[in-house]
């Protein structure tokens, strides 16, 4: 993906010296894409029990929180930055942590005939099955929200019960591009840590895939999921006659992504007029990994309507459990 960077800004100011304040998220000189994920904590400042947080950008107001941590996403122009993390004791004490950061363009330059299908999580014609690929059981429901959040617009919440280890599959089709040979996956996902009644359970896998329909009916399959059992960031090719799942160079597990922040992912990816697919990269919370030697056929003659259809897929891991996910501001970028 192609990087801009903007001329750093540089300014003085008075504060305490360090003291107390734990920046978790971003890490200093990280390299991200806006909006990214801020997480700060402090138990004390300079051996004051702590009243209050806050966090602001390079010279910029400082927005308060009212806790002993910080958890939100905020978002930053190209170039490089400062990320302020303060915190406060109950007899005054003043602590805090400076993080510089470099926020980076967020997509490849798109060509002007670039067609971008907006908002695929509000769309209305979503459904779920169980993917019996998976073995074992699975039940699922997906609800449109629209209440306030740390995103804009309309979220999609997807919730399924799983035992043995299956896994839900949830898919919505939209006008279909035979034409395109690129593609740019683009969303935010957040993993609740409340399952409601139901204990939470483990979270093997996160899949999204899209499929294409191409003039002749055939079907391109691009499979990317990250994949908790291995580690890695997964995505498919055909291998003795079958879609088969291959481990990319870049790491990805479920089972570290923070609960109750959104995250961002975007997925990059071309074809040949073969049907020869190249993963080129994967993105996650703005840090992207260029992918390596991923590339293979995935072209299936399916004999399908015209389409473009997405997947976001759960699978679940252990004898039963239960997982909430929502799903924003999602685009699927083609050219």
């Amino acid at each position: 993906m192609k990087r801009f960077y903007a001329a750093a800004a540089f300014f003085c100011i008075t504060l305490p010296a360090l003291a107390d304040v734990t920046v978790s998220f971003p890490q200093s000189g990280a390299e991200l894409m806006s909006p990214f994920t801020v997480q700060a904590s402090a138990l004390t400042c300079k051996s004051q029990p702590l009243t209050s947080m806050a966090y602001s950008m390079d010279s910029g107001r400082d927005t308060l929180v009212k806790s002993t941590s910080i958890s939100v996403q905020i978002g930053a122009g190209a170039g490089v930055h400062n990320l302020h993390i303060k915190a406060w004791g109950n007899q005054g004490a003043e602590c805090f942590e400076t993080v510089p950061i470099t926020v980076l363009d967020s997509l490849p330059t798109l060509p002007a005939n670039v067609a971008a299908n907006a908002s695929i999580q509000s769309m209305t014609n979503w459904v779920g099955e169980h993917d019996a690929v998976t073995g074992g059981t699975s039940s699922g429901v997906t609800t449109l929200l629209t209440g306030a959040s740390q995103v804009n617009g309309p979220r999609r919440q997807f919730t399924f019960q799983y035992a043995s280890n299956g896994g839900h599959r949830f898919h919505v089709s939209f006008p279909g591009n035979a034409s395109a040979t690129h593609f740019v996956y683009d969303t935010y996902l957040m993993i609740h840590s409340d399952c409601g009644s139901t204990n939470c359970g483990n979270l093997a896998n996160i899949e999204m895939d899209m499929n294409q329909v191409l003039a002749d009916r055939d079907v391109i399959i691009y499979g990317v999921q990250c994949d908790g059992w291995s580690g890695t960031w997964d995505y498919t090719v055909i291998s003795s006659g079958r879609s088969t799942w291959k481990h990319a160079n870049a790491g990805c597990d479920p089972h570290q992504w923070t609960r109750d922040v959104w995250h961002h992912v975007q997925l990059a990816y071309s074809r040949d007029d073969a049907g020869n697919v190249t993963y080129e990269s994967v993105s996650l919370d703005g840090q992207t990994t260029p992918l390596s030697g991923a590339t293979g056929p995935s072209r299936f003659a399916l004999n399908w309507g015209p389409v473009l259809l997405t997947n976001l897929q759960m699978d679940g891991q252990g004898s039963s459990g239960a997982q909430t996910m929502e799903m924003a501001n999602t685009t699927v970028y083609a050219w």
